[in-house]
């Protein structure tokens, strides 16, 4: 099981990712706002972070880029979760540092798939296997 902190400011998104990813057996908190979920990420250090991009108070990618230039959560896996689906988009995500990028409308099914992968993954870099 996982510890994943989930930021989006739409209310009825965060339930979908939290049932989804619940029922895989992760413990999900979830915020609708960039700056309460910094600040949980920096204080809890989750296994995994799924971030929105556009959010009140502070937005997905300064929250990626605030996470790689900080040594405690510098490795820790993101996910970007957006409806901002054009290439600039993505590849801005993924320059500053995030590990995924997932455009909406988005499959649960394939949300959950990833977020399997990004963990098993980790966890093996972790204990070397």
């Amino acid at each position: 099981m996982a510890k994943i902190i989930v930021a989006d400011d739409d209310l009825e998104i965060l339930e979908l990712i939290k049932i989804a990813l619940e029922n895989d057996g992760h413990d999900i908190v979830a915020y609708n706002n960039g700056a309460d979920a910094y600040e949980a990420i920096l204080k809890e250090k989750p296994d995994l972070v799924i971030l929105d991009i556009m959010m009140p108070k502070m937005n997905g990618y300064e929250i990626c880029e605030k996470l790689r230039e900080t040594s405690d959560t510098r490795l820790t896996p993101i996910i970007m979760l957006t409806a901002q689906s054009q290439i600039k988009d993505k590849l801005t995500g993924l320059k500053i540092g995030a590990d995924d990028y997932i455009t909406k409308p988005f499959n649960p099914l394939e949300l959950a798939a990833r977020v399997e992968r990004i963990i098993k993954r980790c966890n093996e870099t972790k204990t070397g296997k």
